[in-house]
């Protein structure tokens, strides 16, 4: 049987997006280490078995055959073993099974008939052994063609992690258009800000949007923006390139000329410690020449820790007595929403709402993963008539916030982008919808209208997980356009200052700040 996570699966944040950051795909290997670190009884050496004290004579021929079985399955990663047809198959039987039991409204964007005709020639494709990454090619782009941002087969990055130990270090921008470099980090003279022409002698906008059809975004079937989140390029370009030691990149630098730069793989161990991180998912700092506080929130985490960091930081703007606060999500794919719920609570004593209504799809997979069974869930909703496939519609009141010792009255800031998805939509909607504060940036990536509350799933065969949406999430003010969130002040991210390392959105925020809040004298950008 095809295994459900249900309760136990790490909510990520492609959903709530992800979820992902991402769920990682673990390999068999990666537990194998794990397990002989830990000290498991794994293994035999020399007719001696390696038993921690508190194993009994019964693990002993459990233990001869575990390894073996980890072993094997670690070297079907690792050396590209194949998948048959009808191990495929099955697995797309279940994929698509699970969805159609799972989603809303799973032709929302497309007809049954189109959807059909795609998969159908999906089938007509598997029809010789496939590597678990060529799969992933096949299949991806036929569950983005359903157009539902939550919904998607998450890529083996398992598999790249195990075969590749050197990475492309660059970081790309999307302007609508073109592929922008953003970053480098490694030892190559790149020039920043320069429009992306050619990746080894290919158009990159071709690339590019090949890449975006693995992905959906709500009520599209491709989201080229994902080539901005670092660990997907990377992923991708193994994907497209394989082990290739050096990519050729044809560049326009902001002069207007073009040239070619070669870029040497890096070793992904050197890049770890090169980039930041930012472990913590969230920071503050003031800013005194501005009297101004900057906090940054790159995931919504529902824990002690988060909720302890919002106390500490909202009593340390209180005591520098800033007259403005900044909170940037740009980044932040997401997570859980009662940090949403908290944060508010902080930055107004208004009534408000998250979300206006949420429709829910009463399935076997949503049951299981809340712990109830259907009587249970009939009994609670006070509803007998309640069955499988029912879609339950519940109405948000508004909430009036409890008080808070430390709640700001100043002037708020907040800066959104196209990576802003999931509940991070839910917060920039809400602040929006009831006059809390201005937002500053580029559309949100995630609709106010979408569909969310992702389950994951893993597909027996291959081992691919993949995640489906059980509600449909109609946010503060939200409309069924298929529009993010609109920023009030849209300014893009200006090649020239991704050159002079400025952030421009920040800065056209303090300097918004340093007006008084106008913007008579600022220059927004194209």
């Amino acid at each position: 049987m095809n295994e459900y996570f249900g309760k136990k699966f790490r909510h990520n944040p492609w959903d709530d997006y992800l979820m992902a950051r991402r769920v990682e795909i673990e390999t068999p290997i990666v537990v194998l280490l794990r397990l002989w670190r830990a000290g498991a009884p794994i293994m035999e050496l020399n007719g001696k078995s390696r038993l921690n004290n508190n194993c009994d004579m019964k693990n002993r021929s459990m233990n001869k055959i575990y390894i073996p079985v980890l072993l094997c399955s670690a070297l079907f990663f690792i050396s590209g073993c194949q998948l048959q047809p009808n191990q495929m198959k099955a697995d797309l039987d279940f994929l698509f099974k699970t969805i159609e039991e799972v989603h809303p409204n799973m032709y929302a964007y497309i007809s049954d008939d189109e959807f059909g005709q795609h998969r159908k020639r999906l089938y007509g494709q598997i029809n010789q052994p496939l590597t678990r990454a060529e799969f992933y090619k096949l299949v991806s782009p036929v569950v983005a063609e359903l157009r539902s941002g939550h919904l998607r087969l998450w890529p083996p990055k398992g598999d790249f992690r195990a075969t590749s130990s050197n990475v492309f270090a660059i970081g790309l921008r999307w302007d609508g258009q073109n592929a922008i470099l953003k970053e480098n980090y490694g030892p190559e003279n790149l020039p920043l800000g320069g429009k992306l022409l050619e990746i080894n002698g290919q158009d990159a906008n071709s690339i590019i949007y090949k890449f975006a059809r693995y992905t959906a975004d709500e009520c599209k079937n491709a989201d080229p923006w994902i080539i901005e989140r670092a660990d997907f390029l990377r992923f991708y370009l193994w994907l497209e390139f394989g082990d290739a030691e050096t990519l050729d990149l044809k560049i326009r630098a902001r002069d207007g000329k073009e040239g070619h730069c070669t870029v040497t793989a890096f070793p992904a161990r050197k890049l770890a410690k090169r980039v930041k991180d930012n472990e913590n998912k969230w920071s503050y700092r003031h800013l005194p020449e501005y009297n101004t506080g900057l906090m940054e929130i790159n995931l919504w985490q529902n824990t002690p820790q988060f909720n302890e960091f919002l106390n500490k930081t909202f009593e340390t703007i209180d005591d520098n007595k800033a007259s403005n606060l900044i909170i940037d999500i740009r980044d932040n794919p997401g997570g859980r929403s009662p940090p949403v719920q908290w944060i508010l609570e902080y930055l107004t004593d208004k009534p408000f709402r998250t979300a206006e209504k949420i429709e829910t799809k009463v399935s076997k997979q949503f049951l299981q993963a809340t712990g109830r069974t259907l009587e249970e869930f009939r009994r609670m909703l006070g509803d007998e008539s309640i069955e499988f496939g029912r879609v339950i519609i519940q109405n948000i009141h508004l909430r009036k916030p409890v008080d808070k010792p430390h709640r700001f009255g100043g002037n708020i800031f907040v800066l959104i982008g196209r990576q802003t998805a999931s509940a991070s939509v839910e917060f920039a909607s809400t602040i929006k919808c009831f006059n809390i504060g201005v937002l500053v940036g580029e559309e949100t990536g995630d609709a106010t209208v979408s569909f969310g509350n992702t389950f994951s799933f893993k597909l027996n065969n291959s081992g691919l997980r993949f995640g489906v949406p059980s509600k449909l999430g109609f946010q503060a003010c939200g409309k069924s356009d298929g529009r993010g969130v609109i920023p009030d002040y849209e300014v893009d991210q200006k090649p020239e200052d991704t050159a002079e390392g400025v952030d421009t959105v920040l800065q056209f925020t303090l300097d918004l700040i340093r007006n008084g809040g106008t913007v008579s004298d600022i220059q927004l950008a194209d």
